[in-house]
């Protein structure tokens, strides 16, 4: 990067700033995550922003240069608010997030690195970072599950599993540590010396205790999946050099097969009613999508709709079995479908080019 100051120095001041503010970033939030859902959103955004400002700051110039592609992108941001705004339904929440996008956009885009190592080494710095909260917050989580916990002896959950970290709730837990298990993967993978890479897979060790502990079926779920794509291109390798024969490749499959089926359908018993809550909140939102199939209900109007929408699915007496299940809730327990409610076909389209050009680039 281009400083002002010595180079080396505040390279090393940048990754490690960016170190230690990510590993604070659950402990700084903490006290509004128990409140309300969208928070951790909305200031995983600001405290983004600040990141690429901070290294801004530290520059001696800014170069910002825009091709096709950039504007495309910002235009594609953009464009999703549309909808809420034809449909007269813009909410500060849905406008917030599209600057956020935006302008953490053009900040990173305007950043620029010396060459291919001084980005690797901040990567490898900011995916060490995110590992290592992962691993505070699952020790944190192991000591309320021991009720260890000195911040609050008593639990901060009266009912549920009480592994629920700084997050206030088991599933969010769940769901971040299995957002940034993938990342520990990676630094264990590209990690030098023996030593470094045993007290790696030991902080691994630990979240996937504190993943389980936390009941979460979406996380465990989700983290599967993650696994799985991030190093589908591993698997295919493997696959090929120990089941050359196709027959036992074949029967290989059906034993995977039978025992994923297995496992699936034993995750659904754990709490079926849990399920039926799931499905019942999904078929409210699919009625928000078949209204608005192509512009979508407007960005940040799902918790605002979702009441109304509930009441006319009840208008239906043969949807009774699920009136046990009505909540007001504020998100759909499912980040596609949600998006695809709130932004219709065309939003949903446009998010997921953006999407596959990031992961494919």
């Amino acid at each position: 990067m281009d400083f002002s100051l010595a180079g080396l120095r505040i390279t090393k001041i940048v990754r490690y700033t960016f170190f230690i503010t990510v590993w604070a970033l659950p402990l700084i939030i903490y006290n509004r995550m128990m409140w309300d859902f969208y928070v951790p959103k909305e200031l995983f955004f600001q405290v983004a922003l600040f990141f690429a400002l901070f290294i801004h700051f530290l520059k001696r110039r800014t170069e910002v240069e825009f091709g096709l592609p950039d504007v495309i992108v910002i235009g594609c941001l953009f464009f999703i608010m549309v909808p809420s705004v034809i449909n007269g339904r813009i909410t500060p929440d849905g406008f917030r997030t599209v600057c956020y996008l935006v302008l953490f956009y053009v900040l990173v885009q305007s950043t620029g690195f010396t060459g291919v190592e001084d980005l690797s080494r901040f990567t490898f710095c900011a995916l060490t970072g995110l590992f290592c909260v992962g691993v505070v917050e699952a020790i944190y989580s192991l000591l309320q599950f021991f009720r260890l916990d000195l911040l609050h002896p008593h639990g901060i959950v009266t009912f549920g599993p009480r592994v629920v970290g700084t997050l206030g709730h088991a599933n969010l837990l769940g769901g971040y540590l299995a957002m940034v298990f993938p990342c520990g993967v990676a630094v264990w993978k590209y990690c030098r010396g023996t030593r470094w890479r045993a007290l790696v897979a030991c902080g691994l060790g630990v979240m996937i205790v504190a993943l389980l502990l936390t009941q979460s079926r979406g996380a465990w779920l989700a983290l599967l999946l993650t696994l799985f794509l991030f190093y589908s291109h591993e698997i295919r390798t493997l696959w090929k050099k120990f089941f050359t024969n196709r027959l036992i490749s074949i029967c290989s499959l059906i034993v995977i097969g039978t025992v994923v089926v297995i496992s699936f359908m034993w995750l659904l018993n754990l709490n079926i009613e849990s399920v039926k809550g799931r499905v019942f909140v999904w078929r409210v939102t699919w009625n928000m999508f078949r209204e608005y199939p192509m512009l979508g209900i407007g960005l940040g109007r799902y918790p605002v709709e979702y009441l109304n929408y509930q009441a006319m699915f009840f208008d239906d007496q043969s949807h009774e079995p699920f009136f046990d299940h009505a909540a007001n809730m504020k998100q759909a327990d499912s980040e596609y479908l949600q998006l695809l409610a709130e932004t219709g076909v065309i939003g949903f389209f446009l998010l997921y080019c953006l999407l596959d050009m990031f992961v494919t680039e």
